[in-house]
């Protein structure tokens, strides 16, 4: 039932969502759209309700644990995308309009495999339970909401930098981020994990978020003391000599970046008992606490008032969550902190995926 509402709802918000976006095309094309061609628009929107398909599903497949069957997909779709694009553009000189072809049936050509994969184990149609739909509605917009601060937390000081100081610290600061993005892959991958793992037996799942959190602190928190004493070198040797005037700014994101990494793993434990409103409050928290720093501070510091700034929140969000989610967890305080060989044990890839 859970499968074949999941399968309705990517199909009704994607034909919804397509629906909108043509109406806006015939409303108002120029102001909108610019000069895209209508084929492109048209392709754009026929794909929409099978992309919706394909981001549902993988979420199936992640929560029974199939991260096998989920990577093999994921890693096959971008295979062929790339190939297309060899083969149409290199090989064949094609155009954009190829390339967008591409990119766009690719897209829904996922939704039709995800589906199939997820039918193999789980047969499902069209039949829709409608409190069940509500309650997934009601945990949805918790999400997005989530989801939506989490990307504040993290991007509000670009919204503010561009307008504010211009494009050229916009730039170096743009720089700065490709080192959070970089120690987001480790805890986000991690939390994919579990997630499905926690909201499957959330008695005994703080143990795993422990040594997860462990694990993220170590690996994480080597790497940005790496980043606080080698800002200038790292910076110019990745990007030039131009860059080096933004390692100070780098260096005091750093904490920032470490807080956003078990931000991240906390999340994923408080997603999968159900998503409390305290993780909104939290985050509002930290959002709010950015904001003060950016706007007060930043027309006078410059980029460094950007990175305190997001320090500041990341910092605050991850000491309210820790707050909320410790009382799951059996692990003392100080035992948070300090990696273990029997949390590499249990954390090794072969460990986690037969499990």
């Amino acid at each position: 039932v859970v499968v074949s509402s999941s399968f309705v709802a990517a199909l009704v918000f994607g034909s919804l969502v397509a629906l909108a976006m043509g109406a806006l095309y015939v409303l108002a094309p120029q102001k909108l759209f610019g000069s895209l061609d209508r084929l492109y628009i048209g392709l754009l929107l026929a794909s929409l309700p099978l992309t919706f398909v394909a981001q549902f599903l993988q979420n199936v497949l992640v929560a029974r644990d199939a991260l096998i069957s989920y990577n093999v997909i994921d890693l096959a779709l971008r295979t062929f995308q790339l190939l297309g694009f060899v083969v149409a553009l290199v090989l064949l000189s094609g155009g954009t309009s190829t390339a967008i072809v591409i990119l766009l049936g690719i897209s829904a050509a996922g939704g039709v495999v995800y589906a199939a994969t997820v039918r193999r184990s789980i047969p499902f149609g069209f039949h829709v339970e409608l409190r069940l739909f509500r309650q997934m509605l009601q945990y949805g917009m918790r999400t997005y909401l989530a989801s939506m601060l989490s990307f504040l937390l993290i991007r509000l000081n670009m919204l503010l930098i561009s307008p504010t100081l211009g494009d050229h610290a916009a730039g170096l600061f743009s720089v700065n981020l490709q080192f959070l993005d970089l120690a987001a892959i480790l805890p986000t991958t991690l939390g994919v994990i579990l997630f499905p793992r926690v909201a499957r037996n959330e008695q005994d799942a703080g143990d795993l978020t422990a040594k997860v959190f462990r694990f993220t602190v170590a690996s994480v928190g080597l790497f940005c003391l790496t980043l606080a004493l080698a800002a200038k070198p790292i910076l110019v040797l990745m990007f030039g000599e131009p860059f080096a005037e933004s390692s100070r700014a780098l260096q005091l994101l750093t904490p920032g970046i470490f807080a956003l990494a078990l931000v991240s793993i906390l999340n994923n434990d408080l997603a999968g008992r159900g998503l409390p409103r305290s993780v909104l409050w939290a985050l509002v928290a930290g959002v709010a606490s950015s904001s003060a720093i950016q706007f007060t501070f930043l027309g006078t510091f410059g980029i460094e008032a950007a990175s305190v700034g997001t320090s500041t929140g990341a910092l605050v969000t991850a000491g309210v969550l820790l707050i909320i989610v410790r009382k799951y967890w059996k692990a003392p305080w100080r035992q948070l902190w300090i990696l273990s060989l029997a949390d590499l044990r249990t954390l090794s890839p072969r460990n986690l995926l037969s499990h």
